[in-house]
């Protein structure tokens, strides 16, 4: 069976493909088939997925398929039969992840949304108020410059009443596919 995988962007530029890979895999198409099947493809994978020893997965990737979150699945569970019949892919994503430098986090999300709408949801500020803080938190305040070089300044209020400020430096900016900017603790002056 030919299986359709998404992978991170890190993981596309270490395995040196594009896009969406495609993969036979004997049945049953299992995480774990299908973890072989890419790693004996692209070998300098191994290690990067699961564990070299313990095959378990690494806690900075999830498994998504068909909107399903399957990374606490049993890996040799069946995957979705549209997984299973190239319908739709297996998405490997990048939860979180160590950048370049100890200081540097690279946070990676697939929406199932037009991208411009995701774009406007991070960079309109009536739009990020309604969902930037977490659960039991609200966001009144939301100011942004979008450009290299702008700044960005949030409040999140907790349940009980206190601000959390926050601001960042926007570093690059390709209307709508990406946002690079820089974040940090702030004052209600936008001040450390």
């Amino acid at each position: 069976m030919t299986i359709r995988i998404v992978l991170p962007a890190h993981l596309r530029t270490l395995a040196h493909v594009d896009g969406e890979l495609k993969l036979d895999v004997d049945a049953p198409v299992t995480q774990r088939s299908v973890l072989d099947a890419l790693e004996a493809a692209h070998p300098m994978l191994k290690g990067t997925i699961r564990d070299y020893k313990t095959q378990q997965r690494r806690a900075f990737l999830r498994i998504f398929a068909c909107e399903q979150d399957l990374s606490h699945e049993s890996v040799d569970a069946p995957l979705p039969e549209d997984v299973a019949t190239g319908a739709e892919p297996l998405l490997i994503i990048g939860a979180m992840a160590g950048g370049a430098g100890d200081r540097e986090i690279v946070i990676t999300r697939v929406f199932d949304a037009p991208r411009t709408e995701v774009f406007a949801a991070w960079t309109e500020p009536e739009r990020m108020m309604r969902w930037y803080a977490p659960e039991g938190f609200t966001t009144p305040v939301v100011r942004t410059d979008l450009r290299p070089g702008g700044i960005y300044h949030i409040c999140m209020r907790t349940p009980d009443g206190q601000d959390v400020w926050s601001k960042g430096t926007y570093v690059e900016v390709v209307v709508p596919e990406r946002i690079v900017c820089t974040d940090s603790f702030a004052d209600k002056d936008g001040g450390r």
